[in-house]
């Protein structure tokens, strides 16, 4: 995103549309606006209008052959799992906690967010899914003391990937219980509307969405992204930092028009397999001395992939 003119930290934010963000913005151009007011939606970029716009706008990638502004795809990992996903489990557990959903609140957040994670494990241990110890949640990993709660960046993609089927499963048996409840079943369906588009994208065809499952991950992506704003509202009504929306939130809702538009599955393009990479390329270059690091980085790593590349071969050698 950052070769384009437009991006996050703009007025002008969205290759997309003509969404503003900023405290002087106009409420029916403001992306936090959803309600029948909003213009924003009606401003949809084509690739005939961006060709238009002044040559600083334009993007380098324009001197590629076939490249249009339809080539342009949001990664879904970093918005879903790194944007609007943090804060939804975030402040779905603060809302969980409020309610009673693990006992009577104590002055000690820190001991009730300990009673939270152990119910976690438990949980996800019983449905087979490997949660990982580290980080514990704290108030301060929950960033509940700076302002909007979040999880913190110590809490990884693949974890917070993990919190989302959690937070989706505890909110459905909490719900249930508690059908009167009007907050409580608003955060059901915002957990379980993203959790379902979670499950299309990551177990659906790998390239092209069939008619039914485009239409119902688009639908899934459009109701969570509702009933966040609905709860965003109402925190906000209420003067407390939870549901904290953003560019990202934003994006996922052009994200939802490509799956219905082109039927091509998020999963395609997201960023797993590059953001492990750098993971180990960390563990690597912290292993080396300041002073030669570069030199002693491409050493290990080169004898690293010669290792991957023999037992590789080994291994076609036991099948021949």
């Amino acid at each position: 995103m950052h070769v384009f003119e437009r991006y996050y930290q703009c007025n002008l934010f969205c290759d997309r549309c003509m969404a503003l963000q900023g405290p002087n913005c106009p409420e029916h151009m403001d992306y936090r606006n959803i309600g029948p007011s909003a213009a924003w939606p009606l401003t949809e970029i084509d690739d005939a209008f961006y060709r238009t716009l002044d040559a600083h706008s334009l993007s380098p990638w324009l001197q590629m052959d076939g490249f249009n502004l339809g080539c342009i795809a949001y990664d879904w990992m970093h918005n879903v799992f790194l944007g609007t996903a943090r804060d939804l489990v975030a402040s779905g557990i603060f809302v969980l906690i409020s309610s009673g959903r693990f006992g009577p609140p104590t002055d000690d957040m820190d001991e009730i967010l300990c009673r939270v994670q152990r119910s976690m494990h438990r949980t996800c241990a019983a449905n087979g899914m490997r949660l990982p110890s580290k980080p514990h949640l704290t108030v301060a990993n929950l960033r509940a003391d700076e302002g909007y709660a979040e999880m913190g960046t110590r809490f990884k993609a693949s974890h917070i990937r993990l919190l989302v089927r959690w937070l989706a499963r505890e909110t459905q048996i909490f719900a249930d219980a508690n059908q009167n409840d009007c907050v409580v079943n608003v955060l059901a369906a915002c957990a379980y509307n993203l959790q379902r588009a979670c499950e299309l994208v990551e177990h659906g065809s790998p390239l092209l969405f069939s008619e039914e499952d485009s239409v119902e991950a688009s639908s899934c992506i459009r109701a969570h992204l509702k009933a966040f704003w609905w709860l965003a509202y109402y925190f906000f009504q209420r003067r407390e930092l939870l549901f904290k929306l953003r560019c990202k939130s934003h994006y996922l809702f052009h994200t939802a028009d490509d799956i219905e538009r082109y039927r091509i599955n998020p999963a395609v393009m997201h960023c797993f397999g590059e953001e492990s990479f750098l993971g180990k390329v960390k563990s690597i270059l912290v292993s080396c001395h300041g002073a030669t690091c570069t030199h002693s980085f491409f050493m290990r790593y080169l004898l690293a992939v010669s290792v991957s590349l023999k037992e590789l071969k080994e291994k076609e050698n036991q099948f021949e």
